[in-house]
C-alpha cells in the first residue's frame, strides 16, 4: 500500500490544489504538466457502476475519473491505474486491453492484483481457486486472465513447471468463462488455444482426443465473429496439422479415435485464405502458412508469392521472426 501511495503522489503533486480532493461528486477534469502525465495513462475508477478512461497524453492532457471513495495508484508495466477497491469487471477489462497493448505478459501479474485487492485479501499469495471465488468476475476477465497465463508462460526463463501450471491455470479460467458467456466469441478462441497448449505436456494421446472439442471452439469463434482473422487462422492451422498425418500416423491415431477427422490442404488454404482478407497482413505467421500449405499443393509459384510477402513484413515479435525464418527455409526449397 505503501508503494501506491507514493506513486499516485508522484502525479498529484502536479495538479493544482483545488483538484487534489479524491473523494465525493467534485473531482472533474483536471490538468496536469507533471512527467507521469506524459505517458500513455490508462485511468481507470474501478467502482460499482464506474467507467474506464484512456488519456494518451503526448504532452500536458487532462483526465476525468468518475468519483471514487478511495482511489490508489497503481503501477504496472510502465502503464500507471487509477482504482479503488471495488471490482469493476468491465473496467479492469478494459484496464487489462490497455496493458496488453503495452506488454502481453503483465497482463496475468495485473489482474489477479486487481482481483485480490477487490476481494480483500491481504498480500501474498492468491491462488487459482480464490481468483474464482471473487465475486464479480465476468468472462472477459476470465479469458483475458487465461491470455495472460498463456503470455506469461511464453516468457524466456519461466521454469517448464511454472509454464506448464500457468497454463493448466489458464485452461480453468478459460472453461469457467465459457459457463459464464458461450457467445462471446473470444471466450470459445482461448478455450480453444488452452486445450491445445494442455496437449503440449501431455503427449499425442491427449491431443488426439481433444482434437475435436479444439476444433468445435474455433469453428465457434468464427461463426460468433466473422470478423477475427486469427480464429479463422487458428481454424486453418488445425486443419493443417491433420492434412499433415502420415498414413501410420492415421493408423496409430484410430486406436484413440474412432475416425480420425479426414482434412485436406486445400481445406487449410481457405482459413488462411478467409483470415487474410477480413485483415490483410494482420499475422505474419498467416502468410508464412500460405505459402507452406500452398507449396504442399505444389503450386510453387502461388507459393513464393505469399513466402515473399511473409518477408517483406516488419519483424516485430518472436513469432515474427519465427515465421520469417521457416519461410526463408521454404523458400529455399522451392
Amino acid at each position: 500500500m505503501a508503494a501506491m501511495t507514493a506513486a499516485f503522489r508522484t502525479v498529484v503533486r502536479g495538479l493544482p490544489a483545488a483538484s487534489r480532493r479524491l473523494s465525493g461528486s467534485t473531482y472533474s477534469t483536471v490538468t496536469t504538466a507533471t512527467p507521469v502525465s506524459r505517458r500513455m495513462v490508462a485511468v481507470v475508477a474501478a467502482v460499482a457502476g464506474g467507467a474506464a478512461v484512456t488519456a494518451a497524453c503526448a504532452g500536458p492532457g487532462a483526465f476525468s475519473p468518475t468519483s471514487s471513495p478511495v482511489l490508489h495508484m497503481w503501477p504496472f508495466a510502465g502503464v500507471p491505474v487509477v482504482r479503488c477497491d471495488t471490482l469493476n469487471a468491465a473496467a479492469l477489462e478494459e484496464t487489462a486491453e490497455a496493458v496488453y497493448l503495452q506488454q502481453p505478459a503483465a497482463v496475468y501479474g495485473a489482474i489477479i492484483d486487481a482481483l485480490r485487492e477487490a476481494s480483500g485479501a491481504a498480500d501474498g499469495s492468491f491462488d487459482k481457486d480464490a481468483v474464482l471465488a471473487t465475486p464479480g468476475l465476468s468472462a472477459g476477465v476470465l479469458w483475458r486472465l487465461a491470455r495472460g497465463a498463456r503470455d506469461l508462460s511464453c516468457v524466456p526463463g519461466t521454469s517448464k513447471a511454472d509454464s506448464k501450471k500457468l497454463i493448466y491455470e489458464g485452461l480453468e479460467y478459460a472453461k469457467r468463462a465459457l459457463e459464464l458467456d458461450d457467445k462471446d466469441f473470444a471466450v470459445h478462441k482461448w478455450v480453444a488455444i488452452m486445450l491445445a497448449r494442455k496437449g503440449d505436456y501431455e503427449g499425442s494421446k491427449a491431443k488426439l482426443l481433444d482434437a475435436l472439442p479444439i476444433k468445435h471452439h474455433f469453428s465457434m469463434a468464427v461463426e460468433l465473429n466473422p470478423k477475427d482473422p486469427t480464429s479463422r487462422y487458428l481454424l486453418g492451422m488445425w486443419c493443417f496439422s491433420f492434412a499433415e498425418l502420415s498414413w501410420y500416423e492415421r493408423k496409430a491415431a484410430n486406436t484413440f479415435l474412432a475416425a480420425v477427422p479426414e482434412v485436406t490442404y486445400d481445406e487449410a488454404l481457405t482459413h488462411f485464405e478467409d483470415a487474410e482478407k477480413v485483415e490483410p497482413g494482420f499475422y505474419t505467421t498467416n502468410r508464412m502458412m500460405l505459402g507452406k500449405t500452398l507449396a504442399r499443393l505444389n503450386r510453387k509459384e502461388e507459393a513464393r508469392n505469399w513466402l515473399e510477402q511473409c518477408l517483406s513484413m516488419e519483424c516485430q515479435t518472436p513469432d515474427d521472426a519465427e515465421a520469417q525464418k521457416e519461410a526463408k527455409q521454404l523458400l529455399a526449397s522451392l
